[in-house]
């Protein structure tokens, strides 16, 4: 979708720089890099450029790899399905040996597959694993472990893939000299202001409709499967009346009950459905409202689930 909001950044250089001690850590973990973690605009650079190189990493590679284990995995069907496959009881027909062939070739297949399979998912990880992006995952876990709100970590970054699961590049571990005594910073902490004293724009209250997406994005979901579910249902008692009962008056009962709820079933999915779109809108304005909140200096607090989801879409 075009208007999907983009570009706001798990932490700013204000937010890094509220706090002299992660802002002395943060330039000590970039001087390492060569990277300067505080500019906004180098960091955003960063992001686009390794998320091209991630998208581009081993993609036909990949794509080769799974055609041939899906043809390793055929090759012995095909074969024998074949009308010039000899099908002979004879030892000395052949037989023996065109099965050694296909076999051979389906191995050969396999392995071919998995090897690049294997070499493009090491790919990614090594992509991943860029001394830059190594040494942002670091920036972030100094951020969180000094309490300075992150706004969200992107699943890319991390190695995560869209239906979730473990990440291949986790944040690491980051022991801060004051982590251990001092409180984190509330999700609704007020934003510092920004370096060099200019001004700011305070972050934006969540508004309630967004509150209410945020309860309701992972909702729904079953109408269609349920109200199709229910006319194969009456179909079915119809179709059992006609075969099993001397009258259709059961069946044709069944069949409109069930055409009946199917229709409540679509119509309130469909209520539902507009109505999570309307909700869905308010919350992209709200976390374009973020986005240039951050923008202008101010550090945003850690975004719900239901948020990250919009800007990772």
């Amino acid at each position: 979708m075009t208007d999907q909001p983009r570009g706001l950044l798990p932490i700013t250089g204000s937010g890094l720089a509220s706090d002299p001690e992660l802002e002395r850590a943060v330039r000590e973990i970039g001087a390492r890099d060569g990277m300067d973690y505080l500019d906004d605009d180098a960091v955003r650079a960063m992001f686009t450029e390794h998320r091209r190189l991630l998208a581009r990493t081993g993609r036909t590679r990949g794509v080769i790899g799974i055609f041939a284990l899906l043809a390793g995995l055929g090759w012995p069907f095909f074969v024998q399905s074949s009308p010039t496959y000899l099908v002979a009881s004879d030892p000395y027909s052949g037989r023996s040996v065109k099965d050694a062939v296909s076999l051979g070739a389906a191995v050969l297949l396999l392995v071919v597959g998995t090897c690049l399979v294997v070499s493009t998912f090491r790919a990614h990880k090594r992509q991943l694993r860029h001394p830059r992006l190594t040494g942002y995952r670091q920036v972030l876990a100094a951020a969180m472990a000094y309490g300075v709100p992150v706004a969200h970590v992107p699943d890319w970054l991390i190695g995560r893939d869209q239906n979730g699961g473990r990440p291949r590049a986790p944040l690491p571990h980051y022991a801060a000299a004051r982590a251990t005594s001092r409180a984190p910073a509330p999700a609704t902490a007020p934003a510092p202001a920004p370096v060099g004293g200019g001004p700011s724009v305070s972050v934006p209250e969540k508004p309630h409709a967004v509150a209410e997406y945020e309860r309701v994005a992972d909702q729904g979901g079953w109408h269609d499967e349920t109200g199709w579910l229910l006319l194969f249902a009456g179909g079915g008692g119809m179709l059992w009346a006609a075969t099993n009962l001397d009258s259709l008056l059961p069946g044709v009962l069944a069949l409109g009950v069930c055409t009946a709820l199917a229709v409540w079933v679509w119509t309130t999915g469909a209520a539902q459905g507009r109505h999570k779109d309307a909700l869905r809108e308010q919350a992209r304005r709200h976390v374009r409202a973020l986005m240039a909140a951050q923008a202008a200096g101010s550090v945003i607090p850690e975004l719900s689930p239901q948020l990250k989801a919009l800007i990772e879409g």
